[in-house]
């Protein structure tokens, strides 16, 4: 499933989305503006996250050239997100937060299925990450070389 375009004049997400803040109750700065401003298009932080994870997903399988080029860039956005946004705004016990995922009103269930698989993927090949994505409620199996030489 993709999920549908979004408007070109840019995405804003909430990072309250995920700890259950709001502007009037400790939710991160900025999003009182952009909930206020309809003008201006708001993603649920969660859906940017995995719809990024899709586009590295695609872009790395791509047979296109232009298209696998784009892969570094959205490993970089991956690891800013999981690297700076999910620490400084999301504070989740992994217990909790893997009910996130399944929201069916903004992921179907196939669309949650391949994002917990491109979860694993990605933390194959980066497993300096799962640690991140295991406090977001995702399980990713340990027991690769390369993870269980970062962990020790």
């Amino acid at each position: 499933m993709s999920l549908p375009a979004l408007p070109p004049s840019g995405v804003w997400w909430r990072p309250n989305v995920l700890s259950g803040g709001t502007p009037r109750n400790g939710g991160a700065s900025g999003s009182a503006s952009a909930e206020s401003d309809p003008k201006v298009p708001v993603l649920p932080f969660n859906v940017l996250l995995l719809q990024k994870l899709q586009a590295w997903d695609d872009h790395r399988r791509a047979e296109e050239l232009r298209y696998q080029e784009k892969a570094p860039v959205d490993v970089e956005d991956l690891k800013w997100m999981l690297g700076v946004a999910v620490p400084r705004y999301f504070k989740l016990d992994p217990r909790k937060s893997a009910t996130i995922w399944r929201n069916r009103e903004l992921f179907d269930e196939e669309f949650e299925k391949r994002s917990r698989e491109r979860v694993v993927e990605f933390c194959e090949m980066y497993p300096a990450w799962t640690k991140v994505w295991k406090s977001l409620g995702f399980e990713v199996p340990f027991g690769t070389l390369r993870e269980m030489a970062v962990a020790q």
